[in-house]
Protein backbone atom coordinates (compact mmCIF):
# COMPACT_ATOMS: atom_id res chain seq x y z
CA UNK A 1 0.00 0.00 0.00
CA UNK A 2 2.69 2.23 0.48
CA UNK A 3 4.26 1.87 -3.10
CA UNK A 4 0.67 3.25 -3.94
CA UNK A 5 0.62 6.35 -2.03
CA UNK A 6 3.69 7.46 -2.91
CA UNK A 7 3.02 6.41 -6.63
CA UNK A 8 0.07 8.79 -6.10
CA UNK A 9 1.68 11.72 -4.20
CA UNK A 10 4.57 11.90 -6.99
CA UNK A 11 1.78 11.92 -9.67
CA UNK A 12 -0.29 14.76 -8.36
CA UNK A 13 2.87 16.69 -7.59
CA UNK A 14 4.47 16.01 -11.36
CA UNK A 15 1.31 17.59 -12.74
CA UNK A 16 1.62 20.83 -10.33
CA UNK A 17 4.63 23.13 -10.02
CA UNK A 18 8.24 22.82 -11.30
CA UNK A 19 10.20 24.26 -13.02
CA UNK A 20 12.90 23.25 -12.49
CA UNK A 21 13.06 19.28 -13.75
CA UNK A 22 12.01 16.59 -15.82
CA UNK A 23 10.24 13.83 -14.58
CA UNK A 24 10.80 10.08 -14.87
CA UNK A 25 7.23 8.72 -13.55
CA UNK A 26 6.16 5.70 -12.75
CA UNK A 27 3.23 5.45 -15.21
CA UNK A 28 3.50 4.20 -18.86
CA UNK A 29 3.23 7.66 -20.80
CA UNK A 30 5.02 10.88 -19.58
CA UNK A 31 3.34 13.73 -17.73
CA UNK A 32 3.57 17.09 -18.53
CA UNK A 33 5.94 19.75 -16.52
CA UNK A 34 5.26 23.53 -16.42
CA UNK A 35 8.40 24.67 -18.23
CA UNK A 36 10.43 21.73 -18.71
CA UNK A 37 10.55 18.55 -20.78
CA UNK A 38 8.93 15.39 -19.35
CA UNK A 39 10.84 12.33 -19.80
CA UNK A 40 10.30 8.84 -21.08
CA UNK A 41 8.74 6.53 -18.13
CA UNK A 42 10.53 4.26 -16.36
CA UNK A 43 7.98 1.46 -14.51
CA UNK A 44 8.57 1.75 -10.81
CA UNK A 45 9.51 -1.30 -8.67
CA UNK A 46 6.63 0.94 -5.53
CA UNK A 47 4.18 -0.33 -8.11
CA UNK A 48 4.35 -3.44 -9.09
CA UNK A 49 4.44 -5.00 -5.53
CA UNK A 50 8.42 -5.18 -5.44
CA UNK A 51 10.26 -6.22 -1.95
CA UNK A 52 11.29 -3.42 0.10
CA UNK A 53 15.14 -2.96 0.17
CA UNK A 54 16.77 -3.74 3.59
CA UNK A 55 19.00 -0.95 5.01
CA UNK A 56 22.36 -2.44 6.68
CA UNK A 57 22.38 0.99 7.99
CA UNK A 58 22.14 4.58 7.68
CA UNK A 59 25.64 5.23 6.45
CA UNK A 60 25.81 7.13 2.82
CA UNK A 61 27.75 3.28 1.84
CA UNK A 62 24.62 1.34 2.64
CA UNK A 63 22.10 3.35 1.09
CA UNK A 64 24.17 3.52 -2.23
CA UNK A 65 24.29 -0.25 -1.85
CA UNK A 66 20.88 -0.64 -1.41
CA UNK A 67 20.04 1.58 -4.84
CA UNK A 68 22.42 0.06 -6.74
CA UNK A 69 20.18 -3.32 -6.19
CA UNK A 70 16.92 -1.76 -7.05
CA UNK A 71 15.05 -2.26 -10.52
CA UNK A 72 15.70 0.91 -11.79
CA UNK A 73 19.43 0.59 -11.41
CA UNK A 74 19.41 -2.31 -12.54
CA UNK A 75 17.90 -1.67 -16.21
CA UNK A 76 20.21 -1.81 -18.97
CA UNK A 77 20.88 2.07 -20.19
CA UNK A 78 22.33 1.57 -23.11
CA UNK A 79 20.09 2.53 -25.55
CA UNK A 80 19.58 5.80 -26.89
CA UNK A 81 15.93 6.71 -25.49
CA UNK A 82 15.38 9.64 -23.17
CA UNK A 83 16.92 8.34 -20.23
CA UNK A 84 19.78 8.59 -17.60
CA UNK A 85 22.73 6.47 -19.38
CA UNK A 86 24.79 6.96 -17.09
CA UNK A 87 24.51 5.70 -12.85
CA UNK A 88 28.28 5.58 -12.20
CA UNK A 89 28.86 8.54 -10.54
CA UNK A 90 26.60 8.97 -7.40
CA UNK A 91 26.94 11.70 -4.52
CA UNK A 92 26.32 11.44 -0.96
CA UNK A 93 22.50 11.30 -0.17
CA UNK A 94 20.50 13.28 1.58
CA UNK A 95 17.54 12.73 3.96
CA UNK A 96 14.51 14.94 3.02
CA UNK A 97 11.82 14.69 5.66
CA UNK A 98 8.11 14.96 4.85
CA UNK A 99 5.89 17.66 6.04
CA UNK A 100 2.15 15.68 7.05
CA UNK A 101 -0.86 17.57 7.31
CA UNK A 102 -2.66 16.34 10.23
CA UNK A 103 -4.14 12.79 10.12
CA UNK A 104 -1.74 11.75 7.07
CA UNK A 105 0.70 8.71 8.34
CA UNK A 106 4.80 8.11 7.29
CA UNK A 107 2.93 5.38 5.22
CA UNK A 108 1.21 7.74 2.95
CA UNK A 109 4.01 10.42 2.92
CA UNK A 110 6.89 8.94 3.52
CA UNK A 111 10.59 10.46 4.07
CA UNK A 112 13.05 9.97 1.43
CA UNK A 113 17.13 9.48 0.91
CA UNK A 114 17.33 11.43 -2.12
CA UNK A 115 20.58 10.58 -4.17
CA UNK A 116 22.39 12.73 -6.82
CA UNK A 117 23.58 11.58 -9.94
CA UNK A 118 26.57 13.30 -11.07
CA UNK A 119 28.32 14.30 -14.59
CA UNK A 120 32.29 14.38 -14.78
CA UNK A 121 32.49 17.95 -13.49
CA UNK A 122 30.46 16.86 -10.50
CA UNK A 123 27.30 18.37 -11.13
CA UNK A 124 24.06 16.60 -10.24
CA UNK A 125 22.25 15.94 -13.72
CA UNK A 126 19.63 13.63 -11.67
CA UNK A 127 18.79 12.54 -8.79
CA UNK A 128 16.67 9.37 -7.45
CA UNK A 129 14.43 8.82 -5.27
CA UNK A 130 14.24 6.54 -2.42
CA UNK A 131 11.42 6.25 -0.41
CA UNK A 132 11.78 5.31 3.39
CA UNK A 133 9.82 2.95 5.46
CA UNK A 134 8.23 4.23 8.62
CA UNK A 135 10.94 2.89 10.60
CA UNK A 136 13.81 3.82 7.91
CA UNK A 137 15.09 0.74 7.84
CA UNK A 138 14.27 0.04 4.20
CA UNK A 139 13.85 1.62 0.73
CA UNK A 140 12.35 1.68 -2.42
CA UNK A 141 13.66 3.07 -5.47
CA UNK A 142 10.12 4.86 -6.91
CA UNK A 143 11.72 7.26 -9.47
CA UNK A 144 14.57 9.21 -11.17
CA UNK A 145 14.87 12.63 -11.68
CA UNK A 146 16.11 14.81 -14.52
CA UNK A 147 17.42 18.81 -13.50
CA UNK A 148 16.69 20.98 -17.20
CA UNK A 149 20.21 22.72 -15.44
CA UNK A 150 22.24 20.75 -13.27
CA UNK A 151 22.64 21.65 -9.53
CA UNK A 152 26.21 22.35 -8.53
CA UNK A 153 28.52 20.78 -5.86
CA UNK A 154 26.78 17.71 -6.20
CA UNK A 155 23.72 19.31 -4.08
CA UNK A 156 20.23 18.30 -5.02
CA UNK A 157 18.51 21.60 -3.07
CA UNK A 158 18.68 24.52 -5.24
CA UNK A 159 19.71 27.32 -1.78
CA UNK A 160 22.54 26.15 0.97
CA UNK A 161 21.47 26.10 4.27
CA UNK A 162 23.19 29.45 4.80
CA UNK A 163 21.18 30.84 2.10
CA UNK A 164 17.88 29.52 3.61
CA UNK A 165 18.81 31.29 6.98
CA UNK A 166 19.72 34.57 5.06
CA UNK A 167 16.57 34.40 3.32
CA UNK A 168 13.70 33.51 6.52
CA UNK A 169 16.04 36.03 8.40
CA UNK A 170 15.86 38.95 6.11
CA UNK A 171 11.79 38.78 6.05
CA UNK A 172 11.69 37.32 9.59
CA UNK A 173 14.48 39.03 12.38
CA UNK A 174 13.27 36.30 15.00
CA UNK A 175 14.83 33.36 12.69
CA UNK A 176 18.46 35.53 11.97
CA UNK A 177 19.74 32.52 14.75
CA UNK A 178 18.14 29.58 14.43
CA UNK A 179 17.52 27.57 16.95
CA UNK A 180 18.00 24.29 15.27
CA UNK A 181 20.01 23.53 11.80
CA UNK A 182 18.02 23.74 9.19
CA UNK A 183 17.15 20.48 7.43
CA UNK A 184 15.28 19.35 3.80
CA UNK A 185 11.84 18.88 3.70
CA UNK A 186 9.13 18.49 1.08
CA UNK A 187 5.28 18.57 1.28
CA UNK A 188 2.41 16.52 -0.63
CA UNK A 189 0.60 19.68 -2.78
CA UNK A 190 -3.04 19.88 -2.90
CA UNK A 191 -3.69 19.19 -6.45
CA UNK A 192 -7.50 20.68 -5.48
CA UNK A 193 -5.76 23.88 -4.91
CA UNK A 194 -3.72 23.98 -8.11
CA UNK A 195 -6.60 23.34 -9.91
CA UNK A 196 -8.56 26.56 -8.39
CA UNK A 197 -5.34 28.66 -8.81
CA UNK A 198 -4.73 27.84 -12.84
CA UNK A 199 -8.20 28.58 -13.70
CA UNK A 200 -8.49 28.35 -17.71
CA UNK A 201 -5.06 29.40 -18.30
CA UNK A 202 -2.98 26.25 -17.10
CA UNK A 203 -0.23 28.28 -15.76
CA UNK A 204 1.30 26.57 -12.86
CA UNK A 205 1.68 28.97 -9.88
CA UNK A 206 3.58 26.96 -6.91
CA UNK A 207 7.10 28.30 -7.94
CA UNK A 208 8.58 27.73 -4.33
CA UNK A 209 9.77 24.59 -4.75
CA UNK A 210 9.96 21.26 -2.27
CA UNK A 211 6.53 19.81 -4.06
CA UNK A 212 8.79 16.85 -4.97
CA UNK A 213 11.07 14.80 -2.74
CA UNK A 214 13.98 15.48 -5.07
CA UNK A 215 13.17 19.15 -5.24
CA UNK A 216 13.86 20.24 -1.67
CA UNK A 217 13.75 23.24 0.34
CA UNK A 218 14.89 24.27 3.68
CA UNK A 219 12.81 24.10 7.01
CA UNK A 220 14.24 26.78 9.58
CA UNK A 221 13.15 26.81 13.26
CA UNK A 222 13.19 30.19 14.81
CA UNK A 223 12.62 31.41 18.30
CA UNK A 224 10.07 29.90 20.07
CA UNK A 225 9.56 27.00 17.86
CA UNK A 226 8.24 29.07 14.42
CA UNK A 227 9.35 26.96 11.33
CA UNK A 228 9.45 28.78 8.11
CA UNK A 229 10.10 27.78 4.69
CA UNK A 230 12.92 29.71 2.58
CA UNK A 231 11.44 29.02 -1.12
CA UNK A 232 13.47 28.60 -4.18
CA UNK A 233 11.60 31.99 -5.66
CA UNK A 234 13.29 34.06 -2.81
CA UNK A 235 10.20 34.40 -0.66
CA UNK A 236 9.94 32.78 3.07
CA UNK A 237 6.50 30.89 3.68
CA UNK A 238 5.11 30.17 7.19
CA UNK A 239 3.69 26.77 7.21
CA UNK A 240 0.16 27.48 7.34
CA UNK A 241 0.63 29.27 4.02
CA UNK A 242 1.41 26.14 2.07
CA UNK A 243 -1.22 24.47 0.18
CA UNK A 244 -1.41 20.92 1.82
CA UNK A 245 -2.99 17.74 0.49
CA UNK A 246 -5.33 16.63 2.94
CA UNK A 247 -5.00 13.04 2.27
Amino acid sequence: MIGNAVFLLLALAVLAVLMSVAYTTTTSAALPLAGAAAKQSTQSPSTTGDPWIPLHSQAPGDILAAARQSALFQESRSGTGDQVHDLSRLGRPVLVSALRPAGVSAAEVPDFYIVPILNQAGATTDAAELALNPAHTAVQVIAIVTYTVPRTGGSVALLSADQATRTVASQYPEAAQPIRQPYLVYFPLDPAWQASQNGQNGQHVWLAGGALPADPVWLVTAAKGKQYLAGDDGKTYDLSQLPFWKG
